[in-house]
């Protein structure tokens, strides 16, 4: 069980990289099924999970600084 790579354990920009791959899994999934406006929800927060992994102002890093 002591898996430390488990996305349980991710924190940060780490955490919210995870959530959008599974968000983009998910949506293709709802895709096939011609769930639109689940997909497109799930799309929305593979977006938002993507800026705020990318974005160091989100996590309070100021010029490179963690």
């Amino acid at each position: 069980m002591g898996d430390d790579t488990s996305p349980c354990r991710a924190d940060g920009p780490e955490l919210a990289n995870y959530i959008a791959d599974m968000a983009g899994q998910l949506q293709q999934m709802a895709q096939r099924e011609r769930l639109d406006f689940l997909a497109y929800l799930l799309d929305l927060a593979r977006i938002e999970a993507g800026d705020c992994a990318s974005d160091p102002a989100f996590w309070g890093e100021q010029d490179g600084e963690h």
